[in-house]
C-alpha cells in the first residue's frame, strides 16, 4: 500500500505541498532533537542536509565547511536558504538529485561526509526508496560519520496509524 500510496500520490506533490507538510513535535522533542544536531556541527568535516525543507537545521550545522543541501529541485531549497544573507548563501553547497536513480547521490564527494540528516523525509517514501537512500548515504560518510533521519516506525501502533490514513509510508523500524 505504501508503494501505490507514493507512486500514485506523493511523488507528484507539488514542491509547495512538501514544504507544508511537516509533522508536530512537542518543544521538549524538538530541543532535544536540536541539540543532538549541533552536536555534530562542526568545521572538521562536510555535512548534508537532504530536504531542508522550512526546519532551521542550517542554524545548527552553520559551523559545517562545507555544507551541502540537497533535494529533488532547487525551489525547495530556497525557504532554508533565503533566510540567510548572501555572503552565508555563497557557500552552501546546493545540489539536486533524482531519487529514481540507483546512485542518486554520485555527483557528491564520496566518503567525505562527518554528518548527514534527512528529517521528514524517508517518513514520505517507501522502503525500497528508503533502502536507497540509505546505501547512497553511507557511499558519501567518511568512516566514522553519521547519518541521522527520521522514518515513520510502523513497528509502532502511531506509526500504523499514519500509514493507514495515507499520511506517511509504513516503514518497519526494525
Amino acid at each position: 500500500e505504501s508503494y501505490r500510496l507514493y507512486y500514485e500520490n506523493m511523488r507528484r506533490d507539488s514542491d509547495q505541498l512538501i514544504l507544508d507538510r511537516r509533522f508536530a513535535l512537542p518543544d521538549a522533542a524538538l530541543d532535544f532533537i536540536a541539540a543532538r544536531v549541533r552536536s555534530f556541527g562542526s568545521w572538521q568535516w562536510a555535512s548534508m542536509i537532504i530536504r531542508p525543507g522550512r526546519e532551521d537545521w542550517i542554524q545548527s550545522l552553520v559551523a559545517c565547511d562545507p555544507l551541502y543541501l540537497v533535494d529533488k529541485n532547487y525551489d525547495l531549497l530556497e525557504p532554508a536558504i533565503s533566510r540567510y544573507p548572501q555572503e552565508y548563501q555563497r557557500r552552501l553547497r546546493r545540489y539536486v538529485i533524482d531519487e529514481d536513480r540507483e546512485d542518486m547521490l554520485q555527483h557528491l564527494p564520496q566518503g567525505q561526509f562527518g554528518f548527514v540528516l534527512a528529517y521528514n523525509l524517508l517518513n514520505y517514501k517507501p522502503l525500497e526508496i528508503v533502502k536507497s537512500y540509505l546505501k547512497n548515504v553511507y557511499d558519501c560518510l567518511c568512516a566514522g560519520g553519521t547519518f541521522a533521519f527520521t522514518i515513520n516506525d510502523g513497528d509502532r501502533p502511531g506509526g500504523v496509524k499514519l500509514a493507514e490514513r495515507s499520511f506517511m509510508c509504513y516503514t518497519p523500524a526494525s
